[in-house]
């Protein structure tokens, strides 16, 4: 995120115009089909640039976008780690209930992983072959939901298409895309 600096979200930062730095993470959560957070913990809460990051990102950028557009409807996956025992736990319940109000399909699974500071070797592979097990299955869970998430449009596409032909008309809510054309 080093890369992406943000001032605070404040409103009368927002009125003056989007920072540059927006628009460019907008244009990546866009076109993304998921979104995975790793993240600390402070004081069990999530970290004040994960909050600011997402305050920014869930604004609309002009008329012709919606609150929550670069989150709607995506999966998600929330994992923490830290240097205490618990892994960031605590920050996992708040960051999954910030996620859901702006509209991420977050899965059940999370990852947190304690003692962090001595938990991943010189390469940043985990240590601990059961903890490297936990990880290798959520990122399963999550990748498999997102490849199926993303190809709900096109098994949309497919279906009415059959039921079209077979058992008259089937009336199907346009997506975004359709709704701009």
């Amino acid at each position: 995120m080093n890369e992406y600096e943000l001032p605070l979200y404040n409103q009368d930062v927002e009125k003056k115009g989007f920072p540059d730095n927006v628009h460019k993470l907008r244009k990546i959560f866009d076109e993304s089909n998921g979104i995975l957070i790793a993240s600390p913990e402070y004081n069990g809460c999530p970290t004040p640039l994960l909050l600011n990051t997402i305050s920014w990102l869930s604004r609309s950028l002009n008329e012709d976008d919606f609150m929550y557009a670069a989150f709607k409807g995506k999966t998600g996956m929330i994992m923490s780690s830290s240097p205490g025992g618990l892994g960031g736990i605590r920050n996992l319940p708040h960051t999954r209930q910030l996620l859901t109000n702006v509209g991420v399909c977050l899965l059940p699974h999370q990852v947190a992983i304690g003692s962090g500071y001595k938990a991943f070797d010189e390469k940043g592979a985990l240590v601990d072959p059961r903890q490297s097990s936990q990880l290798d299955m959520a990122l399963d869970e999550f990748f498999k939901y997102t490849r199926y998430n993303t190809n709900q449009e096109n098994v949309k596409t497919l279906v009415c298409g059959y039921i079209n032909n077979e058992y008259g008309q089937m009336i199907v809510p346009e997506t975004k895309e359709e709704q701009k054309e």
